[in-house]
């Protein structure tokens, strides 16, 4: 995801959680989250992103860790019930 700006990305949850290796933008949404599970280039730097991509296609062992690493991220953090109960848990706490 070659972003300048991203708010919360869910196609960036949606990829890493069907265990696709990703490259994104060294942007805080992306690198604060998934700092440990993808691979990041400089924000308009087209060198650089060829360069990640570059690496995914010529390390079968990184496309495997980072597709693996993202994915258990995903089912760790964003499972539909957990998100579920955060808004459950928010709504509380405004009403309150």
């Amino acid at each position: 995801m070659p972003s300048r700006w991203e708010g919360f990305a869910n196609a960036a949850v949606e990829a890493l959680g069907a265990g696709n290796p990703c490259v994104f933008s060294d942007i805080d949404p992306f690198v604060i989250p998934y700092q440990d599970v993808a691979l990041f280039h400089r924000v308009d730097d087209k060198v650089d992103l060829a360069k990640q991509i570059t690496k995914l296609v010529k390390d079968p062992d990184l496309r495997e860790f980072h597709g693996e690493s993202g994915r258990k991220l995903v089912e760790d953090r964003y499972q539909l019930t957990q998100i579920a109960k955060r808004y459950a848990d928010l709504y509380t706490d405004i009403i309150e």
